[in-house]
């Protein structure tokens, strides 16, 4: 009985063209309060859920890139959207800015929130970013074994990160039999894959001098300047001050964690970072729709926001 003995349980394997790919790292770990065990959480069925992963180089280019393969609960709502916010920590925690995919089973249409949202704030939905257009026009998955039963629910996807989609489908194929091999459709996507960038990280003080870079040694002098040099899922990090006159009025444009109250050698935590409004601005931080923010150890005040937004 997989819900009592801790030793039985779903199995998930990724498989992988070993003429194509050589195997670098691998790994696991379980959608559960705490991802070393697998154990039964919020409102989850009794299967312990997990997510497995490798870490895979291409031979011919050299390229990295990191697979993941998942099975969100499919009875609990809370177990659905607290798995997809493991799964994106353990990507960011493990893949870092590598490509990164994740696929699988997520029992969850794409009108689920926060499921859908969770993800898209750091990965791109492959039939939502395809080049060329999804050719179906439905695009459930759960098919129920029927070739043609393409007007059901979406459950399971394709998320990249660093990667662009040339093509997405959806296979009904028979093989020669009137049902399909499972009861969802399986789906393919052709990636091409981006190259790899390692500066993800920006830094900040309100006493440093115009013409910095970014770095730590000549961080920038205003977060907006670094802000508008970020990608998505960078992280900035920003001295203790004063930041009123330079920053009041910041859009935060995609997903970004900001980590405020550094030292001046940004080693450890010795303050607030201030960002004062002063009234002049209806909203001192704005975060767009889509973007998901991290922000630590910040003082934020001065609005001018007058109700109706």
């Amino acid at each position: 009985d997989s819900a009592t003995d801790p030793y039985t349980g779903t199995f998930y394997a990724v498989l992988f063209r070993t003429d194509i790919f050589d195997l670098l790292e691998e790994g696991h770990f379980f959608l559960s309060k705490d991802t070393s065990r697998p154990k039964t959480c919020w409102d989850c069925s009794t299967n312990k859920r997990l997510t497995v992963w490798a870490k895979l180089r291409v031979r011919e280019t050299g390229e990295i890139l990191f697979y993941f393969l998942t099975h969100l609960d499919h009875s609990g709502s809370d177990a659905r959207n607290e798995g997809a916010r493991i799964n994106l920590e353990k990507i960011r925690e493990i893949a870092g800015h590598y490509p990164a995919i994740i696929t699988g089973d997520h029992n969850s249409s794409a009108i689920r929130y926060p499921f859908y949202d969770l993800f898209t704030a750091y990965m791109d939905d492959a039939r939502k970013v395809s080049a060329t257009p999804f050719p179906w026009t439905k695009d459930g998955t759960l098919c129920k074994w029927d070739p043609e039963n393409k007007d059901t629910t979406r459950l399971d996807y394709i998320w990249v990160q660093g990667a662009s989609v040339n093509t997405y489908i959806h296979i009904n194929e028979t093989f020669g039999r009137s049902v399909t091999p499972s009861d969802h459709f399986p789906i393919m996507a052709n990636i091409t894959l981006e190259a790899y960038n390692p500066d993800h990280k920006f830094y900040v003080s309100a006493t440093a001098g115009k013409g910095g870079d970014g770095s730590a040694s000549s961080p920038f002098g205003s977060l907006r300047e670094a802000v508008e040099r970020t990608a998505r899922g960078d992280t900035v990090y920003v001295a203790a001050g004063d930041y009123s006159a330079t920053d009041a009025g910041l859009d935060i444009p995609h997903s970004l964690t900001i980590l405020g109250g550094y030292d001046s050698s940004f080693n450890q935590v010795e303050g607030l970072s201030r960002i004062d409004g002063k009234g002049d601005v209806p909203h001192v931080m704005t975060v767009q729709k889509g973007a998901a923010l991290e922000l630590s150890d910040f003082e934020i005040a001065g609005g001018k926001a007058d109700g109706s937004a």
